[in-house]
């Protein structure tokens, strides 16, 4: 007897070290027609203080060493926050005319109780950024559904001589969204445009 309890013992020692058979019920479950949508980034350039799309802008009777501004909202209709920066752009429409003449001297921003300078050197050349300095570092955000309103002040230049009396500049204003916490901006301002 101490014979087969000392064998029984022995076997139930094997099956505890290799596991023993048992038996669990399992089940695994499906979430059918499910769907991952990605978010959308666009602006609206929209007239200050409203929100009907801006028209062209008509400035008239710049005499030289006068400004005139510039006024324009970018409404973020973008499902996330954006970070925006913009440029001026044009030429006479008489070729022979220097195109240095006019510029954009400033760029401000509305921070809800007043405006803000982001670039002044006249003239601004290149890109400006939605940023407190103008640059590309810290920039503000337009939170989704936001809107943020803007300045440029042109300038006619000083020198600007008879020959630019009863002249037209065809100027664009050109404003570019990036979503916010990117790192880094399309190659060219006109890029995804």
């Amino acid at each position: 007897m101490k014979q087969i309890l000392k064998s029984f013992l022995i076997i139930a020692a094997a099956v505890a070290i290799v596991g023993g058979t048992y038996a669990y019920f399992s089940v695994k479950g499906e979430v059918l027609g499910s769907d991952i949508t990605t978010g959308t980034l666009t602006i609206d350039i929209q007239d200050q203080n409203t929100d009907t799309t801006m028209t062209p802008f008509h400035i008239t009777g710049l005499l030289p060493g006068d400004t005139a501004l510039v006024n324009f909202d970018v409404k973020n209709t973008s499902t996330s926050g954006v970070q925006i920066r913009g440029a001026a752009v044009g030429n006479w429409v008489d070729t022979s005319l220097t195109d240095t003449m006019i510029s954009v001297a400033k760029v401000e921003r509305w921070d809800g109780f007043v405006w803000v300078t982001l670039a002044s050197v006249d003239p601004i050349t290149g890109i400006f950024y939605d940023s407190p300095t103008g640059a590309d570092t810290a920039n503000y955000t337009i939170p989704a559904g936001g809107k943020s309103q803007f300045r440029v002040t042109v300038k006619l230049s000083v020198n600007a001589g008879d020959s630019y009396q009863n002249e037209v500049y065809n100027a664009s204003l050109y404003v570019q969204a990036r979503q916010a916490g990117a790192t880094i901006w399309p190659a060219d301002l006109n890029s995804g445009f």
